[in-house]
């Protein structure tokens, strides 16, 4: 029987922060945007931050396949040679590379601030992907980075949905992720269809489960390079 992903996310407290595996980027694309759907309200908003790819178009797509705000929607370029036509006033901030955190910390704060300002009951924060900066600097730095935007969501009330693609990201730094987040999905692909194994959420199977709807995810995943 395939399982929705609201039902995934309903239990309570909802996470601080979930850290997201699959053995590729296409075995997971849409599930991070669907995420962020199960566990966003009407009045709730949401940061993207981007280390593989145009934050704005992240923001964008993430607005499309979900019921979210655009006025409540914020972009974090992390990449190398992004768009220089960020600013605040368009939610959109440019940082000089994925791993300047200092920068993208202070952008994701003041972005979550503004989300509040325009009304954001609550806020979550969403990372294109986490194998990015570990790829360049070691995973206890990226662990300490990925936590200190976890308490920022979390502050706000909201959770933070942070991927990695295992065949980029080797089993330490993986084992390294787990201890940020206190919930962890695993999701692969299995005749078209996703299949998820949870570890950590209220009430949920700790057995793969097939996941409703996912046959169109492919539309909606965050554009990467």
């Amino acid at each position: 029987m395939a399982h929705e992903l609201d039902d995934l996310f309903a239990g309570e407290p909802a996470p601080d922060a979930v850290l997201v595996t699959a053995p590729s980027r296409s075995d997971l694309r849409g599930f991070p945007e669907r995420t962020v759907s199960a566990l966003a309200g009407a009045d709730d908003g949401c940061v993207v931050l981007t280390t593989d790819g145009p934050a704005t178009d992240a923001a964008s797509g993430l607005v499309r396949s979900t019921a979210m705000d655009a006025e409540r929607v914020g972009a974090v370029d992390c990449t190398r040679g992004g768009a220089s036509n960020a600013s605040p006033e368009r939610l959109a901030w440019r940082v000089s590379g994925p791993t300047n955190f200092s920068r993208a910390g202070t952008a994701v704060d003041e972005c979550l601030d503004l989300l509040a300002d325009r009304g954001a009951v609550r806020s979550h924060l969403l990372f294109d992907t986490l194998s990015t900066p570990l790829l360049l600097v070691d995973s206890d730095a990226v662990a300490r980075f990925a936590h200190y935007l976890a308490g920022l969501a979390a502050e706000r009330g909201g959770t933070s949905v942070l991927p990695a693609f295992t065949n980029r990201t080797n089993g330490r730094d993986l084992e390294r992720l787990k201890h940020v987040a206190d919930a962890h999905v695993r999701v692969r692909r299995r005749d078209g269809r996703q299949e998820v194994r949870c570890v950590g959420l209220p009430g949920v199977p700790r057995e793969w489960v097939a996941l409703a709807g996912s046959e169109a995810s492919e539309a909606f995943g965050i554009s990467v390079r």
